[in-house]
């Protein structure tokens, strides 16, 4: 008999085929990991996260209140308009303080000025190109 015909088959993988989307997605995800483990350096024991928000309609719609010339020395989000970009989104809440604009920080900024930067960063803000908050996070216990 041929020792041949007595081989089991192995079964070799398929190389797995990704489309310029899917590999944009997870070199997305990739950078978006690397991103919150140097925040959680940053911050230490404050839980931090990313909110992204792409400009999908004409207004932001939110509210802050806060700043370094005020009581409240980080900016907190206090009002969501519906129908605005940061409603769409589904992802910032009243009440997350705000750490980060863009990669600029909120820590000296007068109230103000919070408002110039989100204004600034939301009207180069596109569908493609997101705006990005680093706020504190929600902790909640059962």
């Amino acid at each position: 008999m041929d020792s041949c015909l007595d081989l089991t088959p192995i079964k070799i993988p398929r190389p797995q085929i990704y489309s310029v989307v899917d590999l944009a997605i997870m070199n997305s995800k990739k950078e978006l990991e690397i991103k919150l483990k140097d925040l959680k350096k940053k911050y230490l024991d404050v839980h931090v996260e990313i909110v992204t928000i792409y400009r999908t309609k004409p207004t932001f719609g939110v509210a802050v209140q806060g700043g370094a010339d005020t009581q409240q020395k980080t900016p907190i989000v206090v009002h969501i308009q519906p129908g605005g970009s940061a409603f769409a989104s589904g992802t910032l809440k009243c009440g997350h303080e705000i750490f980060e604009i863009n990669g600029t920080s909120t820590e000296r900024l007068t109230h103000d000025e919070i408002a110039n930067l989100i204004a600034s960063e939301f009207k180069t803000a596109t569908n493609i190109q997101p705006m990005e908050l680093v706020v504190k996070s929600f902790v909640t216990c059962l």
